[in-house]
């Protein structure tokens, strides 16, 4: 079977959601017989992905973006005599169709929860109409939770039986380092100290980080620091000011974004992760820091229990109190991290990208298999 991916945002070598979900799924896929891959994009893939990512590459350019995207796309994707092409990354399908096509659809959190502030109106409808295209022009629909699938039945006309729910799973990369010496190690050099709690993640309003720094200033104890890993911007500016008049700021670690390495060793050494979002499609921090043993904590929003299940202690995200009960029970009760280390281990072990090529190979020979609607 020949399988088209649109490889867009791997020009982008932050391995956040979406680029993590390409680059797995891909390896997944190509393990399997007689499948065949090629990656089309607008841009170069990151080199970062080069050994990762198996797959032809065929890359051609047209500006703007939705010009390539629907005029340009559709006839690479008729030379290319793919019996199959995917967008794996919420939008990204042409209109007009020159063979079956599947859409991976994340998240639907600017419908749910709003666009961020300050988002350009020429952004908003760019978004808007590629997703709208993209979902009316799937012959599939691939969605990462029964959360993600109740909002989209919700939001949009489609016929349930078109939609399919395939969990993501946590990269092979991300299990418990027990090397106590090389761990410490490795935490010292990005100045963490331990004990530590953890967030991972991007500092979007909806992840939510404001109350969590709250909530550790009300936490209140010194010996302890708050970890947080991410891309640093403006919104991580908007946090340090946060720390600094709570009075926290000697124990709010910023550590920036960090490949899958330093991602083990925050995990593996930290008191527990913390998860405050108001809104969660998946979290691949949830089933990496269960993979790594690590103790959770979190909101409950979005798919969060639907992921986490009995393995995490929750939480009322829009009470920073509720969130610092909740630190205070795992710093104090090492019988409750152990055992929500040991529920977490086991659960993470029913994800794997295994399964999930699995899936996604069941739904494309399903769409192969119909006539193409034009």
């Amino acid at each position: 079977m020949r399988i088209g991916i649109n490889a867009r945002y791997l020009a982008n070598g932050n391995q956040r959601g979406l680029n993590r979900y390409a680059v797995n799924l891909v390896r997944a896929l190509v393990a399997n017989e007689g499948v065949d891959v090629t990656l089309i994009s607008d841009r170069p893939l990151d080199r970062a992905f080069d050994t990762l990512v198996p797959g032809r590459r065929v890359v051609f350019r047209g500006r703007p973006h939705l010009w390539w995207e629907q005029a340009l796309l559709p006839k690479q994707i008729g030379r290319e005599g793919l019996d199959v092409f995917h967008a794996p990354a919420d939008w990204g399908l042409p209109y007009r169709r020159a063979c079956p096509q599947v859409l991976t659809l994340h998240s639907l959190c600017s419908r749910v929860l709003g666009q961020p502030p300050g988002t350009p109106r020429k952004v908003r409808i760019k978004d808007a109409l590629s997703t709208w295209i993209s979902i009316r022009r799937a012959d599939a629909v691939i969605v990462v939770s029964e959360c993600v699938r109740t909002d989209l039945l919700r939001l949009f006309r489609i016929l349930p039986d078109r939609v399919r729910v395939i969990y993501e799973a946590p990269d092979p990369n991300f299990r418990p380092l027990d090397r106590t010496q090389f761990l410490g190690s490795m935490l010292g050099a990005m100045g963490v100290k331990q004990p530590y709690f953890l967030y991972v993640g991007g500092f979007e309003p909806w992840k939510n980080v404001t109350v969590l720094v709250e909530a550790f200033a009300r936490f209140g104890r010194r010996d302890y620091t708050l970890v947080l890993a991410g891309a640093l911007d403006g919104h991580a500016a908007a946090l340090r000011a946060l720390a600094a008049k709570c009075e926290v700021e000697q124990q709010v670690r910023f550590v920036g974004y960090q490949a899958d390495s330093g991602l083990v060793a925050l995990y593996s050494g930290a008191m527990a992760l913390v998860h405050p979002s108001l809104y969660e499609s998946f979290g691949f921090p949830l089933v990496e820091a269960m993979s790594c043993r690590t103790p959770v904590t979190a909101s409950g929003r979005g798919a969060m229990r639907e992921v986490l299940g009995n393995a995490a202690l929750y939480f009322d995200p829009t009470d920073p109190s509720s969130v610092a009960a909740a630190l205070s029970a795992l710093a104090d009760d090492p019988h409750m991290r152990t055992r929500l280390a040991q529920v977490g281990m086991e659960r993470a072990g029913g994800f794997s990208w295994e399964k999930t090529a699995k899936a996604t190979l069941d739904v494309y020979e399903t769409v192969a298999q119909q006539k193409v609607r034009r």
